[in-house]
């Protein structure tokens, strides 16, 4: 299974087309095939029908590009987010979602953020349809309608997989920790928030579980944007 897709095939092959001038000036992607999650999933000898499960934090196109690139996963999401990205009519909304990224998706497993119970204070946690492994969804919403983050338990620990509920480790560690988060990307941050309220929420909620689980050494806590957060959790599950 994979979480989130990130630029597909298509993406790389037709940018212009896919993802818009705008995200291309703004963001300037790297357009390598290389990059692709189906050709890193080859690299380590699988193949795209091996993949049977994508766990979306939301439908961003720089999340989702590649959904088209695993055609017999399931796609597993909040509602509001797939209702969200379908009937998006503002501006900022129809420039992130591309219908084009998901047209071909045939199976989708939707969450109600009402649902579930509670996971460590964390409310309307939920466990996965189909899914036996111990994950779970986590309503994290803000930065889109319908975002949501993923609990998942490897090697021994217990990794939250936050997506775009924060994009700096700052974010939730404070600035008490000497990791400020920089200036641009706090503004960027709250420009592309479709729910400032909510995103300011759900990162003081993420901030108390770190109080709350001070002590705890198997937790780990990740976001989809900050490098050096993956590369702390790399040597961690390599040294485990």
């Amino acid at each position: 299974m994979l979480v989130d897709s990130g630029l597909g095939l298509a993406d790389i092959k037709n940018p212009q087309l896919r993802l818009g001038l705008g995200f291309l000036t703004s963001s300037r992607p790297l357009l390598a095939e290389s990059e692709t999650a189906i050709r890193q999933v080859e690299r380590l000898g699988y193949q795209a029908r091996d993949v049977r499960h994508i766990l979306l934090t939301h439908l961003d196109l720089d999340h989702a590009g590649g959904l088209g690139d695993f055609p017999d996963a399931t796609v597993h999401l909040l509602h509001n987010e797939k209702k969200a990205a379908e009937t998006a009519t503002d501006a900022l909304s129809k420039s992130r979602y591309r219908p084009a990224q998901w047209a071909h998706v045939r199976s989708w497993e939707t969450y109600s953020p009402e649902g579930g119970s509670a996971w460590r204070g964390l409310q309307g946690v939920q466990p996965l349809r189909g899914i036996e492994d111990d994950i779970k969804l986590v309503p994290l919403t803000g930065h889109t309608l319908g975002h949501s983050g993923y609990v998942i338990t490897h090697s021994g620990r217990t990794i939250l997989h936050c997506g775009d509920a924060y994009f700096h480790r700052g974010s939730i560690h404070g600035p008490s920790s000497g990791e400020a988060v920089p200036w641009g990307l706090r503004i960027f941050q709250n420009l592309v928030a479709l729910d400032r309220t909510r995103m300011h929420r759900a990162q003081a909620e993420l901030r108390e579980l770190l109080k709350r689980e001070r002590d705890a050494s198997d937790l780990d806590i990740i976001c989809a944007h900050d490098p050096e957060e993956r590369e702390t959790l790399l040597r961690t599950l390599s040294s485990t």
